[in-house]
């Protein structure tokens, strides 16, 4: 066995059988400089575990894909390097205290696995569908700090109401100053763009989004509230038609066609397999 495939055993152990899966268990730091240290656990889905999913993009807005950021996994402090918009992500929602259960695409699937990886690929809908809730990170320029143990709390179709409270610090840390983000910049974001999270908030129960230090909560009444909060809002002229579907388990049209019609403004980069996750939510 060579160097590289010991250190992947060390960290994943045996690959996963179909219905199996792994879980990120992430506990409270020391401190914010704490490095970013879990553990990997496999479970059956016939266990139930209560969990959360992550959806974020790998490369973050400015693109950066370079696994340059230590992940420490396990008793020993094993290594994985992952891209710096995981890491911020996995600093950003460790809890304050206990232990939470995470899904992390980049970290639960062995990538080196081509096996495991595919398995694991293919019933990626089913792991959005039985957890507790999705976990939504737009990046460290948006989802900021809580500034006390828990985040305020607000609905996604308040958000352009709530513009006075999303708070940031500035560049000398003494005073705030403030994030004006409105539903229509926020959804031109990369993040949004991007076909495999929509098969993450499509099929999810329900979905919450931290934008500055405020989490903005989304369920399957989320998207006709919006219509009902805005006399001009339209989601064919937003950025992200396909998020009026969310948390419905379903994009509801005729056929694929149709949901590539209501995706037409996110970017493929694998077309088959982008083109197979779409047409599951018909």
């Amino acid at each position: 066995m060579s160097r590289q495939d010991t250190e992947e055993f060390l960290n994943y152990g045996k690959t996963l059988e179909l219905d199996e899966f792994r879980l990120a268990c992430l506990t409270a730091p020391e401190n914010d400089d704490y490095p970013v240290h879990l553990t990997l656990e496999t479970y059956k889905h016939t266990d139930c575990p209560e969990f959360e999913t992550v959806s974020y993009t790998w490369g973050g807005e400015d693109g950066d894909h370079v696994p340059s950021q230590p992940v420490f996994v396990g008793p020993y402090w094993d290594v994985i390097f992952q891209t710096r918009n995981c890491w911020n992500m996995l600093r950003s929602i460790r809890p304050w205290r206990g232990v939470r259960m995470v899904w992390v695409d980049a970290l639960c699937i062995n990538q080196n696995n081509i096996k495991e990886r595919g398995d694991q690929v293919a019933k990626m809908r089913q792991i959005y569908e039985e957890c507790a809730r999705v976990i939504v990170y737009l990046g460290p320029d948006i989802a900021l700090p809580a500034q006390g143990q828990f985040p305020h709390r607000r609905r996604l179709e308040e958000l352009d109401q709530d513009l006075g409270h999303l708070h940031k610090s500035s560049s000398d840390d003494e005073k705030l100053g403030q994030i004006e983000v409105a539903m229509r910049t926020l959804l031109h974001r990369r993040y949004f763009s991007r076909v495999w999270v929509i098969q993450e908030l499509v099929t999810s129960q329900r979905a919450v989004m931290r934008i500055g230090d405020t989490e903005f909560a989304m369920d399957n009444t989320t998207a006709s509230r919006l219509e009902d909060a805005s006399t001009d809002w339209s989601w064919d002229q937003s950025g992200a038609p396909w998020l009026q579907y969310m948390t419905q388990k379903s994009i509801q049209v005729e056929d694929l066609y149709g949901v590539l019609a209501v995706t037409s403004k996110s970017h493929r980069t694998r077309q088959i397999y982008e083109i197979d996750c779409l047409a599951f939510l018909v």
